[in-house]
């Protein structure tokens, strides 16, 4: 649990609450934990990656000023992954670096493994029940800065993943799953992180 004020405060107040429950100068609430990261922070001033302290993608005062994305930075810095995939929801995504900008990752060799491995997963979920998820990169869904994937592979170079999960659009639900597409939502993106595990596992050993 990364984000416990936030969460409680969804759970309590504000069902689609994103930021964490720092109190602002203007007397706003809330960071997103999920613009708060180093690599290339604040260099956006848009809806998506937002200066201005009451908009819910609030970047902070500075990149890493939250005990969230602190504790995030010291604990890849310690165990030192090979790889990472966060889970948001929605859009039915495979999304990878950049996010802050639309020019392609410059390290071919990199570019062409996390886009290979994208299209794998894409082909072991619909293997199980049939949903389509597209890889792209993730500033083609909109543009970011300072979020967890551009992060780990901007600072580590280790393939880096965001998957916005069920349902494809708003109209089917947007942010709320309806509750009979929880279960199919995990069935059909374990065999994909198994995958990417035994990938990493792979390039680890030899």
């Amino acid at each position: 649990m990364v984000n416990p004020d936030g969460h409680e405060y969804s759970r309590a107040q504000e069902r689609l609450w994103r930021k964490n429950r720092r109190r602002n100068d203007d007397g706003s609430f809330g960071v997103d934990p999920n613009r708060n990261y180093g690599y290339m922070w604040g260099i956006l001033d848009v809806p998506t990656s937002s200066q201005v302290p009451s908009d819910e993608t609030y970047v902070g005062p500075r990149a890493f000023s939250e005990p969230e994305t602190q504790a995030v930075r010291d604990l890849v810095g310690c165990e030192r992954f090979a790889g990472v995939i966060t889970y948001h929801s929605y859009s039915q995504l495979i999304l990878y670096p950049w996010g802050y900008t639309d020019k392609p990752i410059p390290d071919v060799q990199h570019r062409e493994q996390m886009a290979g491995m994208a299209q794998e997963m894409q082909t072991l979920i619909q293997g199980v029940h049939g949903k389509i998820y597209v890889p792209q990169q993730s500033s083609a869904l909109y543009p970011t800065a300072g979020d967890t994937t551009d992060w780990t592979y901007g600072t580590y170079g280790i393939p880096s993943f965001t998957v916005e999960l069920r349902p494809r659009t708003f109209q089917e639900g947007g942010f709320i799953l309806p509750p009979d597409h929880i279960l199919p939502t995990w069935e059909e993106n374990r065999p994909a992180a198994f995958r990417f595990v035994e990938q990493l596992l792979a390039v680890s050993v030899a």
